[in-house]
């Protein structure tokens, strides 16, 4: 089940909305990448006409821990498609956040004596690998790693999407609630497919999604 936090939000100052508690996790992500709903029922028109990513070999999660870790290395385009499948599957608004709104939850949340080893995994305490989601303190909102553990996509009109709250494999020096970090080649340079593939990152097992419900 998706845990959405106990907090609202404002949304351009005149909508509330709902933040997931945690990251995404594969226990979710996996029924959206491998049909899973699909399988006992008809889907309905609307989800039927979401698109499927296409099936890895072998899902980063296998590798870097999967139930109960945050989904990753998934590109900004697969996220906004699992939003788009999720919201046809439940009847409700889901969504990236914006940068601003991802700024907010991450500014508001956090607590006066905080550092960012007490709040999330980075480079310093992650021993280079991910950790599953909820097993570091809530911040202020009700929320948890907001940063570290994976970067989260956000919404964006750039060219070239972001992430935001850092990652395990950052230095804690760098992570921040306004740092962002575009993606680059290296995302997604040991992909042998040509074209490269629009569903996934093979080298970015530091880049996940937090999800926005609107009322």
């Amino acid at each position: 089940m998706l845990q959405l936090g106990d907090q609202t939000v404002s949304r351009s100052l005149d909508k509330a909305m709902w933040i997931s508690k945690t990251e995404v996790t594969w226990d979710l992500f996996d029924i959206f990448v491998y049909g899973l709903d699909t399988k006992s029922t008809s889907p309905s028109p609307e989800v039927a006409a979401v698109a499927r990513p296409s099936k890895p070999y072998v899902l980063p999660g296998r590798v870097f821990g999967h139930l109960g870790f945050p989904a990753s290395a998934m590109s900004y385009y697969h996220a906004g498609i699992f939003a788009k499948w999720l919201s046809a599957k439940t009847g409700k608004k889901f969504r990236l956040l914006t940068e601003p709104e991802w700024e907010y939850i991450c500014i508001k949340g956090r607590k006066p004596t905080s550092v960012t080893t007490e709040e999330g995994w980075v480079w310093e305490n992650s021993d280079d690998k991910l950790h599953k989601v909820a097993t570091k303190p809530e911040n202020e909102l009700g929320l948890v790693d907001v940063l570290g553990n994976v970067g989260e996509w956000v919404q964006s009109d750039a060219e070239i999407p972001f992430t935001k709250g850092g990652h395990f494999l950052e230095d804690a020096a760098n992570v921040s609630c306004t740092a962002k970090w575009l993606q680059t080649p290296d995302w997604n340079m040991t992909d042998p497919q040509l074209p490269k593939s629009r569903w996934w990152l093979s080298d970015a097992s530091y880049v996940g999604l937090r999800i926005a419900m609107e009322e």
